[in-house]
Protein backbone atom coordinates (compact mmCIF):
# COMPACT_ATOMS: atom_id res chain seq x y z
CA UNK A 1 0.00 0.00 0.00
CA UNK A 2 2.79 2.48 0.86
CA UNK A 3 4.44 1.75 -2.50
CA UNK A 4 1.20 2.56 -4.31
CA UNK A 5 0.86 5.85 -2.40
CA UNK A 6 4.46 6.81 -3.17
CA UNK A 7 3.94 6.02 -6.86
CA UNK A 8 0.74 8.08 -7.00
CA UNK A 9 2.51 11.01 -5.33
CA UNK A 10 5.40 10.80 -7.79
CA UNK A 11 3.06 10.74 -10.80
CA UNK A 12 1.10 13.80 -9.65
CA UNK A 13 3.93 15.98 -8.40
CA UNK A 14 6.86 15.35 -10.72
CA UNK A 15 7.68 15.25 -14.40
CA UNK A 16 10.51 14.04 -16.57
CA UNK A 17 13.60 16.27 -16.70
CA UNK A 18 13.19 16.85 -20.46
CA UNK A 19 10.19 19.06 -19.62
CA UNK A 20 12.07 21.32 -17.15
CA UNK A 21 12.16 24.22 -19.61
CA UNK A 22 8.41 24.69 -19.08
CA UNK A 23 8.83 25.67 -15.41
CA UNK A 24 5.22 24.78 -14.76
CA UNK A 25 3.55 24.40 -11.40
CA UNK A 26 0.90 21.80 -10.78
CA UNK A 27 -2.17 22.31 -8.66
CA UNK A 28 -4.14 19.44 -7.15
CA UNK A 29 -7.50 20.45 -5.71
CA UNK A 30 -10.59 18.78 -4.28
CA UNK A 31 -13.55 18.31 -6.58
CA UNK A 32 -15.59 20.40 -4.11
CA UNK A 33 -13.54 23.43 -5.22
CA UNK A 34 -14.53 23.06 -8.89
CA UNK A 35 -17.49 24.84 -10.48
CA UNK A 36 -18.89 23.31 -13.66
CA UNK A 37 -20.21 25.41 -16.53
CA UNK A 38 -21.43 23.30 -19.43
CA UNK A 39 -18.44 21.10 -20.33
CA UNK A 40 -15.96 23.44 -18.60
CA UNK A 41 -14.48 22.93 -15.15
CA UNK A 42 -13.60 26.21 -13.39
CA UNK A 43 -11.63 27.15 -10.31
CA UNK A 44 -11.37 30.64 -8.92
CA UNK A 45 -8.03 32.05 -7.82
CA UNK A 46 -7.03 35.54 -6.70
CA UNK A 47 -6.03 37.78 -9.62
CA UNK A 48 -2.67 38.48 -7.97
CA UNK A 49 -1.80 34.79 -8.39
CA UNK A 50 -2.07 34.95 -12.19
CA UNK A 51 1.07 36.03 -14.00
CA UNK A 52 0.18 34.86 -17.52
CA UNK A 53 -2.54 33.37 -19.64
CA UNK A 54 -1.30 30.85 -22.18
CA UNK A 55 -3.72 29.92 -24.93
CA UNK A 56 -3.38 27.11 -27.42
CA UNK A 57 -2.92 27.73 -31.12
CA UNK A 58 -6.54 26.82 -31.89
CA UNK A 59 -8.24 29.16 -29.39
CA UNK A 60 -10.59 31.64 -31.03
CA UNK A 61 -9.97 35.36 -30.61
CA UNK A 62 -13.39 35.71 -28.94
CA UNK A 63 -12.65 32.97 -26.40
CA UNK A 64 -9.28 34.50 -25.58
CA UNK A 65 -10.84 37.96 -25.05
CA UNK A 66 -13.63 36.46 -22.93
CA UNK A 67 -11.11 34.57 -20.78
CA UNK A 68 -9.11 37.71 -20.12
CA UNK A 69 -12.24 39.75 -19.39
CA UNK A 70 -13.59 37.10 -16.99
CA UNK A 71 -10.25 36.94 -15.23
CA UNK A 72 -10.38 40.67 -14.50
CA UNK A 73 -13.85 40.59 -12.92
Amino acid sequence: MWLRQATDHHVYFSKHICWNYEQERRLVINTDDIDKLDEHMLIYVPTKCITAIIAGSRVSEDMLKESITQQLI
